[in-house]
């Protein structure tokens, strides 16, 4: 008998396919900076920064470039975003076609993370003094360096580590409970890069496409091989 849940359930898998390509178009736009930018650019402060562009596969912005009077090359964005949306209907295709193999792990994994996070979970004085001396050392990282190019280069490179070592720190709580630990000091970490930014006299919008281009890529990658290293686990164990 045909389950009557069939058809949602695999359009809601090409929802995630089509999602997942689109993160991945946004994450090859990201990359694309270091391909075509020389260098850091105006990131860290550099006033004479060398030529800055962005785009895949088409070049849809540059600066101190004006396409027609836009900021933004209208024929680039269009022909990236069909790029994106081709490989997103890709994915999301092949998501629906292999749904209820995927709900199935999707359901398996979150019970083993529920089971483990029905453990006692107690904030150890261990966790505390911890988490105290984390927070000691960035203020003083923060205070010292704050006015150094060096302090925005360390949030762009090792700044989505830091928010997962952060997250990691709780032992035996769900996945649900580390991402609303994650938020809140996602927004911190952009708040401290703002302000050091204003303080090098970098805009903040220079600010924001910087954490992007670096951010962006770092949390895609890490999402493939967690993402990949489940399904791996879960097709050897014969499910």
């Amino acid at each position: 008998m045909n389950d009557p849940r069939a058809p949602l359930l695999r359009l809601r898998w090409f929802g995630r396919g089509l999602f997942l390509g689109l993160l991945l178009a946004g994450t090859a736009n990201a990359v694309s900076y270091f391909f075509r930018s020389d260098g850091w650019g105006s990131l860290l402060g550099n006033r004479q920064a060398g030529r800055e562009a962005i785009g895949f596969p088409l070049e849809l912005w540059r600066s101190g470039t004006n396409y027609g009077g836009l900021f933004i090359d209208s024929w680039g964005l269009a022909i990236n975003a069909l790029a994106a949306l081709a490989l997103g209907t890709l994915l999301g295709l092949w998501s629906a076609s292999r749904a209820r193999w995927l709900e199935t792990m999707l359901r398996d994994f979150e019970r083993r993370e529920q089971n483990k996070a029905q453990q006692n979970f107690q904030f150890t004085v261990g966790g505390l003094m911890v988490a105290t001396v984390l927070s000691a050392i960035v203020a003083w990282t923060v205070k010292e360096f704050a006015t150094r190019p060096e302090s925005l280069w360390v949030i762009y490179v090792l700044g989505p580590a830091g928010l997962v070592l952060l997250a990691l720190l709780p032992h035996r709580i769900a996945w649900q409970q580390r991402v609303a630990i994650l938020t809140p000091a996602t927004l911190a970490m952009i708040a401290v890069a703002l302000w050091i930014g204003a303080s090098l006299g970098i805009e903040f919008d220079v600010v924001l496409m910087g954490i992007y281009i670096c951010w962006v890529p770092q949390t895609m990658l890490a999402a493939i091989v967690l993402m990949s290293h489940h399904m791996l686990r879960y097709r050897r164990e014969g499910a």
